[in-house]
């Protein structure tokens, strides 16, 4: 089944990314701020003073989530996906996203961030609507909402451009072929 739809997008050099490995991907891209969080809280507790907690978390956060961004610009993937050999790319093309298409199209737009910025309707519709998005992983194409709003998919990520070391920061050419 899947043959057929790679077939018929020209993508057949590349394979649509598990669903189990999307599934921990998410998992660990949240748990990351969850344990930066976890380790500064006994700090507040030892010094006495919780100001030191939120300074500290807010510090780990702030420095995740600038590392999260230069993945995507330099490498189409978070931590998560880093760790999974899984990258965002263009749907049926062989080039990985910039910028702009992950965290507009993709992240912005056709994740909750500007569906919970709307009064009032924003705080009811953002879980329903989040829901949705992530309940379209089970189509057949293996694309979630914000995938297809994007025009993006994830792929595994071919062989030679696995990260070397953890925190691998070179780029992934933009063009795979």
């Amino acid at each position: 089944m899947t043959e057929n739809i790679m077939a018929t997008h020209n993508v057949s050099h590349q394979s649509i990314a598990k669903r189990a490995h999307r599934f921990w991907v998410f998992v660990v891209d949240l748990l990351i701020p969850f344990i930066f969080v976890a380790i500064s809280y006994p700090l507040g507790i030892v010094s006495g003073d919780m100001e030191i907690v939120n300074f500290f978390s807010g510090i780990l956060i702030i420095s995740y989530i600038f590392l999260q961004i230069v993945l995507l610009v330099k490498r189409s993937q978070t931590f998560g996906k880093m760790f999974f050999n899984i990258y965002i790319a263009r749907f049926g093309k062989n080039e990985r996203c910039g910028f702009w298409r992950i965290s507009l199209l993709r992240q912005m737009l056709g994740g909750t961030l500007v569906i919970g910025m709307i009064p009032l309707i924003g705080i009811f519709f953002q879980p329903v609507y989040s829901l949705i998005d992530h309940l379209f992983i089970f189509n057949e194409k293996k694309r979630t909402l914000h995938d297809l709003i994007g025009g993006t998919a994830v792929y595994n990520l071919p062989e030679k451009h696995h990260a070397k070391k953890f925190f691998d920061f070179t780029y992934i050419p933009k063009d795979l072929h």
